[in-house]
Order: C-alpha cells, then sequence, then structure tokens
C-alpha cells in the first residue's frame, strides 16, 4: 500500500497544475561499486534471489590532500542489483545528481526486470525511466504532485495530487487523478479524476474534495483506493478499467483509518483498520471479505481497553503484507516490529525488529520470503515468513 502525503486541513480548493515536465537525464555511469545492505534505501525482488534497489553511498571528500578540516558526508544514489538475496549489491547506475529522496517512504520503485523500471521520489516529486539498467535515465511528463507509483503487465499508474501552489506538499484534502502510461512512455495515455464517493462530510471538512491512497493493485486495469482517512470519513473505491468507472464498496472500519489491503484473489481481500489513540496504540481491526468488498467479516480486533478478539494487539501498523504464496500475512509494526499471521489473522508471531517508527514497507518475492530496508541499520530478510535476518 501507497500512503497519501500531508495533514488534514480545514479547506481545500480544486486547482491543477503541472509539476514536471518530460526530459532526458543522462546519469554518468559509475557500474560495479559493491554497496553493503545497510545502505538500501528501497528495493523490488523479482524472485527469492534477484532484485534492484535504490542504494546510497558517500562521495569522495571535494579536497584532494589536507581531509581532516570536518568535511561534511555527501551521497548519490545510485540503481544496484542483486543475485544472492539481498546479501551483496553492485551498482548498475548512477541517478541524476539531483535526485535524492534520502529516505525510503519517499521513494517508490516498479521494475519490470532488471533493465526496465521506474524510480519515483514523493518529495520532492519526480518519476524517471530507465531501460539500460540506470545507465541513463527519462523523466515523466507528471500532472499534479505523484504520491502512488504501480506497474501491472505493461501499465504503468501514477496517482496525483493537484493542489494549488501554496498547499505544496499536498495536504490530503486535495482531488487526486490516475495517470496511465503504457510501459515505456513518458507521457500518460489517460489522466482521469477519481470521484470522491460514499465520505460524508464532517465540520470543518467538505466532502467533494479527498485525496485518494492507492491500497492494492489488483490487476493491470484494477486496483482498490481509499478517500479520506486521517481522522475523518473515509471510503473504499473499486475500479475495473483503469479509472473510467469506480465503484463504492462497504468500508467496515467504523470511524477506524484503513490502513492496507491485500487481495487473496479477485473475490477474497483482508482489510486492516487503526486509529491511534496515543503512544502508537489504540484501536485496531483486521476484516475480510470474499465477495470484492459488499461483506465483510471480522477476523482479529485489538484494544488496549477491550474488546480483543485473537492476539492481534492494539499496536499501530505502518502496512499490511501478504505473501507470494497467500499464506502468510504481515503487520509491519510502528516501533514493535513485524507481526505474521498463518491462520488467515486470528493468530500472530511477533519479531522484535527496531524499525524506530521509521516509514518503511515490506516487500515480497517467491513463496514465503520477504524483505524490510532500514536505510542505515539494516536489511532484514526473511525466507519462511517468520524468521528475520539482519543482511549486512
Amino acid at each position: 500500500m501507497v500512503r497519501k502525503l500531508g495533514a488534514i486541513a480545514a479547506l481545500a480548493v480544486t486547482v491543477t497544475f503541472t509539476a514536471c515536465t518530460s526530459s532526458t537525464a543522462a546519469a554518468s555511469v559509475r557500474s560495479g561499486l559493491a554497496i553493503p545492505a545497510t545502505d538500501v534505501l528501497n528495493l523490488e525482488m523479482f524472485n527469492a534471489r534477484s532484485g534492484v534497489a535504490v542504494v546510497f553511498s558517500p562521495l569522495p571528500p571535494v579536497c584532494k590532500h589536507d581531509c581532516t578540516g570536518g568535511v561534511p558526508a555527501r551521497f548519490r544514489d545510485y540503481l544496484a542489483a542483486t543475485s544472492d538475496g539481498g546479501q551483496t549489491w553492485r551498482t548498475t547506475g548512477e541517478l541524476p545528481a539531483n535526485f535524492h529522496p534520502g529516505a525510503t517512504y519517499a521513494l517508490q520503485l516498479a521494475f519490470r526486470n532488471p533493465s526496465e523500471g521506474y524510480v519515483q521520489s514523493t518529495g520532492p516529486p519526480e518519476t524517471l525511466f530507465t531501460d539500460d539498467a540506470g545507465r541513463t535515465w527519462s523523466s515523466l511528463r507528471a500532472s499534479g504532485w505523484p504520491t502512488a507509483l504501480s506497474l501491472a503487465g505493461s501499465s504503468l499508474w501514477i496517482v496525483s495530487e493537484f493542489c494549488p501552489a501554496p498547499l505544496l506538499p499536498p495536504d490530503g484534502l486535495c482531488p487526486s487523478k490516475l495517470l496511465v502510461y503504457p510501459l515505456g512512455h513518458l507521457t500518460p495515455a489517460s489522466e482521469t479524476p477519481i470521484p470522491t464517493r460514499g465520505i460524508r462530510a464532517s465540520q470543518g471538512i467538505s466532502a467533494s474534495t479527498r485525496a485518494a491512497t492507492l491500497f492494492d493493485r489488483l490487476g493491470p486495469a484494477s486496483a482498490v483506493v481509499e478517500e479520506g482517512g486521517e481522522g475523518s470519513p473515509s471510503s473504499l473505491l473499486l475500479t475495473a478499467d483503469s479509472g473510467r468507472h469506480w465503484k463504492v464498496l462497504s468500508n467496515p472500519c467504523e470511524g477506524l483509518i484503513p490502513t492496507g489491503l491485500v487481495a487473496l484473489s479477485s473475490a477474497h481481500w483482508d482489510l486492516f483498520c487503526e486509529l491511534d489513540g496515543g503512544m502508537e496504540h489504540g484501536r485496531t481491526r483486521l476484516y475480510a471479505t470474499s465477495d470484492q468488498g459488499r461483506t465483510w467479516r471480522l477476523i482479529a480486533e485489538g484494544n488496549l481497553e477491550g474488546p480483543n478478539l485473537g492476539n492481534i494487539g492494539a499496536e499501530m501498523a505502518f502496512d499490511l503484507t501478504l505473501s507470494g504464496n497467500g499464506r502468510v500475512l504481515w503487520l509491519l509494526g510502528a516501533v514493535g516490529g513485524v507481526a505474521s499471521s498463518t491462520d488467515g489473522g486470528s493468530k500472530w508471531t511477533r519479531a522484535g525488529i527496531a524499525t524506530g517508527g521509521y516509514g518503511t514497507r515490506l516487500v515480497t518475492a517467491g513463496p514465503t520470503s520477504a524483505w524490510l530496508p532500514l536505510p542505515g541499520y539494516g536489511l532484514y530478510r526473511t525466507t519462511n515468513g517468520t524468521t528475520w535476518t539482519k543482511l549486512t
């Protein structure tokens, strides 16, 4: 799942502007550098061994002789590849010098293979394409402020918020559009508004303009988005035709915020909801549907004051993630590490990885393999879904 940027504001207005223009950015080639796993910012894996990542590496000091004068460290971002499950990484190309998101939560990858794919920074916004493993990059033409990136088949989706210039970055109340690109194209083939539907107006907040969060891409033409959230009423919408039409789904969260959705099949989904009561704990619920969101059943519930169902707990989580074989659910806790469930979400086992509240996400590949990047601290990997190892 990809999260929105910004916080709730009292008023939103609808103004469209262009944030980026298409251009070609050629990066100087610096391939073959060995990069430690701790320097992985974000990654995408194609299987249990092969994948790509954006990594950072210190640049040589600018001085040539006396380098003891406290010269501040400078960094450059690279595209790198692994063939041993993330244990070792070697650069395949540099990213442009002005592209440096610096944090996992501001960086997204969508690659078809090790040579061809996209890298997106959401702060400041920029989406780049390469078809030669990062030796050269081209900038996509994307209007608004992109907040999500998703590649399925040969169709790239960008969800973008459209705010007036004074509201940059976006505040979560601006309307969103879905931009659809054929693979390799720098200009969208379509740019479709995502309608605000199913949300009731609340005091001081209009229901007519709400940003959309891309929850889960179900296929080349279908996806679920969430509108609202961040403490306000929200709704769930489904499209099956690349955004031309949207259907309002039943939202079982009842005052909680939907924060993660995964699809076990085209009709069977799991939905995680939460509401922070302070100190990263509050109320949590996990629901399941077998009819594409028309009806839901409660699987687990956590609350410091009760009631409780299962042992999901009351800790806030960044994301809900599903293993490649659909048998393991993961919740990335805000402070308490990673929780896993192999019985559909009723019973959970926790692995104590000190995330430090860092906004990151799990990356999956193969039947039960997953990776958790914590830049500067380590890249963690599981191959069985429950036991995690730090890669150095």
